[in-house]
């Protein structure tokens, strides 16, 4: 799954979404995006469980960005269902994954009125978003540092 865009530039992040990172990639004050390919290694073969940011999903928010996970290819549709809201669970296997995650970030006023809703700026939401995982028998936390292979 290429992108119809060509790359203006590559590097080497320490984990998906991390602001130090996208403070330092990003080379404009208009909508961006950023794509991430890391391999994870599963700790133990369970259920896992992905969250979307809460603000990602809520109607009476604009979140100001797109957020697109693939594990081994396969796209994260978190579901906005009453008893998984905004999660993802996906059985996996123990040992190496192929993780991408995509982040567009169109909060760039312009963009925003011209080409989606005009959203009043206290009605976006400000921020990096955090992608949560959920290990078998533990809490929500970011993906563990551990599991990224490099």
């Amino acid at each position: 799954m290429d992108g119809v865009l060509q790359a203006k530039a590559s590097g080497v992040a320490p984990a998906p979404l991390d602001e130090k990172h996208i403070a330092e990639a990003r080379k404009t004050d208009r909508a961006y995006a950023l794509r991430y390919d890391a391999t994870i290694n599963v700790p133990e073969t369970g259920v896992y469980s992905f969250f979307a940011p809460d603000h990602l999903y809520t109607p009476t928010m604009d979140a100001g960005y797109d957020l697109r996970v693939f594990i081994d290819g396969e796209e994260w549709l978190p579901t906005p269902e009453l008893h998984c809201e905004n999660s993802w669970c996906v059985p996996l296997e123990k040992g190496p994954h192929h993780l991408r995650v995509v982040f567009t970030d169109y909060r760039w006023k312009k963009f925003r009125n011209d080409y989606w809703m005009a959203w009043q700026e206290e009605e976006m939401w400000q921020g990096i978003p955090k992608l949560e995982v959920q290990i078998p028998g533990a809490v929500k936390q970011p993906i563990p540092d551990a599991w990224y292979l490099r």
